[in-house]
């Protein structure tokens, strides 16, 4: 076992949905519960894209999120969003919730830290907080990258850094972000990062997990757990990095 607490190769939660429901416990990553119903009620819904719902059988968001210890109550940052596909997942979680009488719902809250100079990522996002707000009434914010804390000075759960440590180390931004987003979370926050895996020497947008592991230890995150297996793909030739890229998953906690 690679991970201190789980490890299992299974499918995306649409795909088991698909296949006739949820995987039992023992089907999924050993040692969590069942997805929720609002997560496999999230993972058919019509607020994500045919092609996101299509990269559940590569990308496993459900497992992930139970992984990190999401909830729908958690307040979420997202750092330089790659694309659409996080705030369609919490989207569609926050839609579920605000579809439940006012005395059921919990509080929630996604943010995406954005580069304003990126204008291409910037509108993309803001395109998106709008459509959400306007087509299903969810509040997705998009604020400045800027500052050293996303604005959420201790309040946030979770920080999602998703295949970013190569880009980040290029430009010599890591430590910039890694020492915001512990500023951002709570005591006991999540900061939970995915990225692509090495094969040997780091090569493109490839990291050692090692590598991964002491740059965000040295950020003052202590690692909780590790998943290997999630996100592995053996036949990844490790040319160029996709959705289908063998990929890791590490836990690190405030």
């Amino acid at each position: 076992m690679t991970m201190m607490k789980n490890a299992h190769v299974l499918l995306g939660a649409a795909a088991l949905i698909a296949l006739g429901g949820v995987a039992s416990a023992a089907e999924l990553i050993e040692g969590l519960p069942q997805p929720s119903e609002v997560l496999n009620s999230w993972a058919v819904g019509n607020v994500r894209t045919v092609a996101h719902k299509a990269s559940d059988i590569t990308r496993h968001p459900v497992m992930l999120m139970m992984f990190a210890g999401f909830t729908e109550a958690s307040t979420v940052v997202e750092v330089e969003p790659s694309d659409t596909y996080w705030s369609e997942f919490l989207g569609g979680v926050a839609q579920t919730n605000n579809s439940r009488p006012a005395a059921g719902r919990v509080p929630s809250h996604f943010i995406q830290a954005v580069d304003q100079n990126d204008k291409k990522s910037w509108d993309e996002q803001t395109k998106q907080k709008n459509f959400f707000k306007s087509e299903y009434n969810i509040t997705v914010d998009v604020v400045p990258l800027a500052g050293d804390s996303y604005g959420m000075a201790g309040a946030a759960d979770m920080v999602i850094l998703d295949r970013k440590m190569a880009a980040l180390t290029r430009d010599g931004n890591l430590q910039k972000i890694l020492a915001a987003s512990l500023a951002s979370l709570k005591p006991g926050g999540v900061l939970l990062v995915e990225d692509y895996r090495a094969d040997g020497r780091p090569t493109g947008d490839y990291v050692r997990e090692n590598d991964v592991m002491s740059w965000v230890r040295k950020a003052g995150f202590k690692l909780d757990s590790r998943e290997d297996k999630l996100l592995a793909n053996p036949k990844d030739t490790h040319a160029v990095a996709g959705e289908d890229s063998d990929r890791f998953a590490l836990k690190f906690v405030k």
